[in-house]
């Protein structure tokens, strides 16, 4: 439910909560994308955006082609599991992204999976989870684009 506009912070405190939390969340993305490195990842991309979704990370686990959502939360921010952290029109936007990066990159053939990486805690030392394969594309996307 969306607050009233009575309800809401003034305008100027609202831009500077999204940009902490941009900031916070690029973070994120590359303290994640050190400890996907450091767990045997081999990181592609970061940051593949298309007209229609955005992948936070790209990567190979193996011979396994891995888009990354990476989530920043606070301690005690949630107790949310894995992709219950992603509703379904963020899981949507990350599939299409995920197809649009296969397409252009020719790898039709690659096994793949959407992963999730959880940042949670201090900066100089934060807890990292990993979720493997948290939804299937045809979970989300529309027959004509299975």
């Amino acid at each position: 439910m969306n607050p009233s506009r009575d309800e809401r912070p003034p305008r100027p405190e609202r831009i500077r909560r999204g940009r902490l939390n941009r900031d916070r969340g690029h973070r994120g993305e590359g303290q994640a994308e050190a400890w996907l490195v450091a767990q045997g990842y081999r990181v592609l991309e970061r940051g593949f955006r298309t007209r229609r979704g955005e992948v936070d990370l790209v990567a190979m686990d193996g011979p396994v082609l891995c888009f990354v959502e990476v989530k920043t939360v606070t301690p005690g921010e949630d107790d949310i599991d894995g992709g219950e952290r992603l509703v379904f029109a963020q899981r949507r936007r990350l599939a299409f992204a995920a197809l649009e990066y296969v397409a252009t990159h020719g790898l039709d053939e690659c096994e793949a999976r959407i992963d999730l990486v959880t940042v949670t805690g201090p900066e100089q030392a934060p807890a990292y989870e990993l979720a493997r394969d948290v939804f299937g594309l045809d979970d989300v996307l529309p027959d004509r684009y299975r």
